[in-house]
């Protein structure tokens, strides 16, 4: 879509999540088809757009339909590494001269270019919700920015401790079958993905190099990782009876897929999950990226 009316889309999008932007109201959201969630970005003053909340990212990203927009400013001839769900990519740079989410209102952000992207316009990463923890209740399909974690814990909701990595997303620790696993929050991805390298240390009898031998309740996927427009068949793997430390998941499919560990979690021989939105987008919890924290809401979705 070389040409796009503006206000058109602004009608709809204001239509489809109606709430006021600088206030502290809950922010809707919605699912793309494949159960990731949409939230909606003010670029301007009146401009609202689907962004793709992904927590494995730390700054914004747009797809190149939103370059004529007025307050968007490309770089010529400047690059910016990006991380996201999808990975890491060498991308054309812009700033986003004024850009709001809900009550967070944000100047000159960075933000990557990705080429044209179904219906979505861009994706949101820590940035987007910097200073706050972020509070994602699915039940009622809305988002709150909270300032401090008293509401939680007040609640008695669970807590899980982790750590940074480089780019901003929340690591967490578990162990599964007597190995040590890193867990990357990743709500741009439409299933969870396991590392194939962890994938041979825990199941070493059905997972050789690049080969997956199904198991009776394994099965194939269609993963959708961040703005990356291929698709992706991948086998997946059960995880029977999974947690992360005490945040019970149950059985846990995911897709088994060559993930680069050093980049996501900063190190070269870290057993690797990334959690998606088969799990992020279908659970009510909050992410602290100040406090590097996750709460977990007692009640069941």
């Amino acid at each position: 879509m070389k040409h796009f009316n503006k206000a058109l889309i602004s009608f709809i999008f204001i239509a489809l999540f109606s709430f006021p932007i600088y206030s502290n109201e809950p922010i809707p959201f919605e699912y793309d088809q494949y159960g990731r969630i949409l939230v909606p970005i003010e670029i301007g003053s009146d401009n609202i757009y689907p962004f793709l909340l992904d927590t494995a990212s730390r700054r914004f990203s747009i797809t190149d339909e939103l370059l004529p927009q007025s307050h968007i400013k490309r770089h010529d001839h400047r690059t910016i590494r990006h991380m996201s769900s999808a990975g890491m990519y060498n991308l054309p740079l812009a700033t986003l001269k004024q850009v709001s989410f809900g009550q967070n209102a944000r100047e000159a952000r960075i933000a990557a270019i990705f080429p044209k992207s179904r219906q979505i316009m861009g994706s949101a990463g820590f940035d987007a919700y910097h200073g706050y923890i972020l509070h994602i209740n699915p039940m009622h399909k809305q988002i709150e920015l909270h300032a401090n974690s008293g509401a939680f814990a007040n609640a008695d909701w669970q807590l899980i401790t982790g750590n940074p990595n480089q780019y901003g997303g929340l690591l967490l620790e578990t162990t599964y079958k007597g190995h040590n696993l890193t867990v990357v929050l990743a709500s741009g991805l439409s299933t969870s993905i396991l590392d194939i390298q962890a994938a041979s240390a825990l199941f070493p009898n059905r997972v050789n190099k690049n080969h997956v031998l199904p198991g009776k309740e394994d099965g194939v996927v269609d993963l959708q990782m961040g703005l990356n427009q291929k698709r992706y068949l991948e086998k997946t793997i059960v995880l029977e009876d999974f947690s992360i430390k005490d945040w019970h998941l149950g059985n846990l499919s995911v897709a088994i897929r060559g993930l680069s560990t050093q980049n996501k979690t900063g190190y070269t021989n870290s057993m690797l999950l990334m959690l998606g939105a088969d799990v992020l987008a279908k659970t009510e919890m909050a992410i602290d990226g100040r406090s590097h924290q996750l709460w977990i809401s007692p009640n069941k979705n």
